[in-house]
């Protein structure tokens, strides 16, 4: 199958998508990741999209941004702008569930009891706690004893407050047991209280300092607790699985032949796919093969692979980490699981052979190519349909997608083709795909069509060229050869994937040369046989070769019209009385509309890189006047002119705008309130009402447009407005707006 994996009809999820890889991309940098179309993005710019990730709920991105430390230190001076209702549920995102205790909560307690204590000298507790809890990873703490323990170095000293203290404070709002806090007379614990102490040992391998005199019957409790509750290992297991160091520490109190017990009667003795697996484990691990530094390996890729069902894949996955670790003990499991299902007569566990063979497979080297390969076309699919490189993926730069292309172009040109087949019929797909490929590279193309058509190319252009006395870009009226290529792109669309001889594609070349040149076809040969120039055999050669061609397929070639008629009239044109319009003060934005649409990702190459991106265009205007988005079509005339299309092109009203776009509006006009001296001090809300939201009089004038605006007591300001509103000229717009205002 060549279609995109990545097709996406909607598309507000799309451009999630391509957020999220910017966001992603740029926190990781700190600079606008190379792939990007856009030319304006800040830390302002992160905070809207990280806002809305936290209004949305979107745990997965939000913690996959937490994963680096480079990140978090970026990420911390945007959060600070957070509402004490965004902080709260940003803590609920990025806590496990299986905590004993509510972050935010934590938090607001320690600020009543440390309300008089200035913990920094820069910012309120509550962003200090915040900073702290991503640079010192305190979300990852699940344990209240453990998470106080974290705390107190950097809170001590300026609360004068022992841990006891603070302990004995929240503890009544948590429930928490007085014996976590102080020594009492009877140590057997409660489920709770032992999970409790049970992760503070593994976070510091030691147990609280009032419970070291009970060491050894606490061990045994632990012991004794992990024995019978499965359930425990296994939410342990996913909860340290990415703290390998503290996860190791779990083998003081239960063995690995255990652990594998109680994952194999919760998960994989529920499948049958995975019935024999344990067993064969537990065999396994006795093994001489089996080396004790794989005992935590082992455990994590448990975890990983099997964190919430036993698929194909996931068991693939286990395979495929077990052979990565060790591929001497991979084959004794192996080994050991085919002898086990030997003496099966249960027909669904052959299912595992069948498996164990397709991962073997995987594994040869031809296979391993093929699958790098298959993975680069997906990453060049992901990007041509998004617009951005998965945040998933190692950050790549446009060169480094060009060379993917071309290994892919070298390894598999049959299935690439297809699929450069299928990209090119999108225009924004085909800008993205030619922006990738260097300026003098761009032959690739051409020669995937078919490997002799870029040499064939030069000989029709020269031929031509030397024939009618014009160079080809002045024969075809194009400006550059990219535009030839361009051209030759757009026959091969409307011929096939396959094309037997490169003369297929010059026939339509050579069509457009005699309806340009305004002649026939034996005209030009004519012509040719009639000059006293004496040219190259090659040039001879070929258009001879061209005139047999032409002759024997002019009756089955149609003749191609590439470049689409653009209508020129024009709605206001067509009718010479004026309009009257609710938003004139729109105008006075102008200058700000190009980074505005750059940041919303609505260009490309300075231009709307679609019909749904100019719609949103549209809208997003009149938001910024009114900060309303329940729009009547008939309001957007101004709009339309601004954007640069026909006043006759229908607005989807109710399209749906994202809260990211709306933030980025509202920043503009602060943007402006803060380059407008004598508004510095004013509100969104006052500038839409006293200068946006105005009546004016539109009326079309020649190629151009007037703009006469009511005056109104306020607009002396407008003397002082840092740039020109007398002559509006967006960059998308061919004409001009003569404004009569100030």
């Amino acid at each position: 199958n060549t279609s995109s994996k990545f097709s996406l009809t909607n598309l507000k999820l799309k451009n999630e998508l391509f957020y999220k890889d910017l966001v992603y991309g740029f926190l990781e940098t700190g600079q606008i990741p190379e792939w990007a179309s856009i030319e304006n993005f800040n830390q302002q710019d992160v905070f809207f999209f990280i806002k809305s990730a936290i209004k949305s709920g979107d745990k997965s991105f939000i913690s996959k941004l937490l994963s680096s430390k480079v990140m978090v230190e970026r990420i911390s001076y945007s959060l600070e702008q957070l509402k004490p209702l965004e902080i709260k549920k940003f803590y609920q995102l990025i806590h496990f569930k299986t905590a004993s205790f509510e972050l935010y909560y934590v938090f607001e307690l320690l600020g009543i009891l440390l309300d008089k204590v200035k913990l920094s000298p820069t910012e309120p507790n509550n962003i200090f706690f915040l900073k702290l809890t991503l640079k010192e990873e305190l979300w990852k703490q699940t344990s209240l004893i453990s998470f106080i323990e974290k705390l107190m170095p950097f809170i001590q000293l300026k609360s004068k407050k022992s841990k006891k203290q603070i302990l004995n404070f929240i503890s009544s709002k948590f429930n928490l047991s007085k014996k976590l806090i102080e020594l009492e007379k009877n140590v057997k614990f409660s489920d709770s209280e032992i999970i409790e102490v049970l992760k503070y040992y593994l976070e510091f391998k030691t147990f609280p300092k009032h419970l070291k005199l009970y060491e050894k019957q606490i061990q045994s409790q632990i012991k004794q607790f992990l024995l019978k509750q499965d359930y425990v290992i296994i939410e342990l297991l996913r909860e340290y699985k990415f703290k390998p160091l503290q996860l190791e520490r779990l083998f003081i109190f239960i063995s690995l032949a255990s652990i594998i017990d109680s994952f194999n009667e919760l998960i994989l003795n529920k499948q049958r796919l995975s019935l024999y697996l344990g067993p064969v484990l537990k065999e396994f691990i006795k093994s001489s093969t089996f080396k004790k530094k794989s005992k935590l390996n082992l455990l994590i890729n448990l975890a990983t692979s099997f964190e919430l069902k036993v698929t194909k894949s996931t068991i693939s996955s286990f395979y495929k980490n077990l052979h990565k670790d060790n591929i001497k003990g991979y084959n004794e499991f192996v080994s050991l699981l085919k002898e086990k299902l030997k003496i099966t007569d249960i027909e669904e566990l052959y299912q595992q052979n069948q498996l164990i063979e397709d991962f073997e497979f995987s594994q040869k080297t031809e296979e391993l190519n093929k699958n790098e390969i298959l993975d680069g076309i997906d990453i060049l699919d992901y990007y041509l349909e998004i617009g951005s490189v998965n945040y998933e993926y190692k950050s790549l730069s446009k060169n480094e997608l060009y060379k993917i292309l071309l290994n892919s172009i070298k390894e598999a040109q049959l299935l690439i083709k297809k699929m450069v087949f299928g990209w090119l019929k999108s225009k924004v797909k085909l800008k993205r795909l030619i922006g990738i490929i260097p300026q003098n590279k761009q032959s690739i193309i051409i020669n995937l069509i078919h490997t002799d058509l870029s040499k064939s190319v030069i000989l029709f252009s020269t031929s031509m060229e030397k024939v009618l006395n014009k160079s080809i870009e002045e024969i075809l009226s194009i400006k550059t050869r990219f535009d030839l290529n361009l051209k030759i792109i757009q026959f091969w669309l409307k011929k096939s994937i396959y094309i037997d001889s490169p003369l297929q594609i010059i026939m339509y070349l050579f069509e457009e040369v005699l309806e340009k040149q305004q002649i026939t076809s034996n005209e030009f040969f004519k012509d040719f046989r009639d000059s006293d120039f004496d040219y190259a055999l090659e040039t001879s050669n070929f258009i001879f070769n061209l005139k047999r061609t032409y002759d024997n397929y002019k009756n089955q070639l149609s003749e191609s019209n590439i470049l689409e008629n653009k209508e020129d009239s024009d709605l206001l044109q067509e009718d010479s009385e004026s309009i009257v319009i609710q938003n004139a003060g729109l105008i006075i934005l102008w200058p700000f509309f190009y980074r505005l649409f750059d940041k919303c990702n609505l260009l490309i190459d300075k231009k709307f890189k679609n019909d749904s991106a100019v719609q949103k265009g549209v809208i997003l205007m009149q938001y910024l006047v009114t900060g309303s988005l329940k729009i009547n079509e008939n309001e957007l005339v101004l709009n339309k002119i601004l954007c640069g299309v026909d006043l006759r092109t229908p607005i989807d009203v109710n399209l749906e705008i994202q809260d990211v776009d709306l933030e980025m509006c509202d920043s503009l006009l602060n943007g402006v309130l803060k380059n407008w001296e004598k508004l510095n001090n004013s509100s969104i809300a006052a500038l839409r009402e006293t200068f946006l939201m105005r009546e004016g009089i539109l009326k079309p004038n020649e190629l151009n447009y007037n703009l006469d605006i009511i005056k109104e007591t306020f607009d002396m300001l407008l003397e002082t407005i840092p740039w020109n509103i007398s002559i509006i000229q967006t960059t998308f717009m061919e004409n001009r707006i003569n404004v009569d205002w100030k």
